[in-house]
């Protein structure tokens, strides 16, 4: 399998009215438990809200920071604050920007993921389209996290988006069970693994019996800014 037990991430900002560059974004509205796994099943989800964009967060600077450190192995936190996993990337990352992530903590019986886009509910812009540069992404269902073997693990992953390509495919950097990564996610083609020219348009999120792409496993977008 290509992703290891991660969970996922979420981002942060100051609640006010979206700059105008990012108004025409659709944001998250409906209740998070109405999204639905592959299978057609409800996924429990934590519900939404979202207060809008907020400036603040250089996004072009936060995905190059990101960028550094594909490649490596392992997250780097000389100081032990972040976990090696897919939300000590993304905090991290945030971090070197200001925006502490887990400044709330985590809900009750939740994970890091959950915990991230609560940030990001409450702080900023959750939205299901055009994302650029520094937006946080968010997955679900990406392995089994409570061993039961159903699709009923809501948020497990999280990253931070790259860069996007002209015919949207998303470059995605994120930790994974080999280390830091660049996936690519197309939310137009998301059960599409290459086009008719052999582009890659989705890479495998999830392997095994129930293996799944990048873009048949997307929850979501957070932009986020600084308190």
């Amino acid at each position: 399998m290509r992703l290891g037990p991660l969970v996922l991430l979420s981002t942060s900002l100051a609640a006010c009215a979206a700059p105008a560059h990012l108004a025409h974004r659709s944001p998250i509205s409906g209740a998070p438990s109405a999204l639905l796994t592959p299978e057609g099943r409800p996924s429990p989800l934590p519900s939404l809200d979202s207060a809008g964009a907020a400036a603040g967060v250089d996004g072009e600077a936060v995905a190059a920071s990101a960028r550094e450190l594909v490649g490596r192995p392992h997250v780097p936190s000389d100081d032990g604050r972040f976990p090696d996993d897919c939300t000590g990337l993304v905090r991290a990352v945030y971090s070197r920007h200001g925006v502490d992530l887990m400044r709330e903590g985590a809900p009750a019986g939740g994970n890091g993921v959950a915990a991230i886009w609560r940030y990001a509910q409450r702080h900023g812009s959750l939205h299901r389209d055009a994302p650029v540069p520094g937006d946080i992404v968010f997955f679900t269902e990406t392995y089994d996290r409570n061993r039961d073997g159903r699709d009923n693990d809501g948020l497990t992953h999280v990253g931070i988006v790259d860069r996007v390509d002209e015919d949207g495919t998303v470059h995605v950097i994120h930790r994974v069970a080999r280390g830091v990564v660049s996936y690519r996610m197309n939310l137009a083609r998301p059960s599409l693994r290459q086009d008719a020219s052999g582009r890659v348009l989705n890479d495998w999120l999830r392997e095994g019996k129930k293996s799944r792409l990048a873009g048949e496993l997307f929850a979501g977008y957070g932009t986020v800014g600084k308190q």
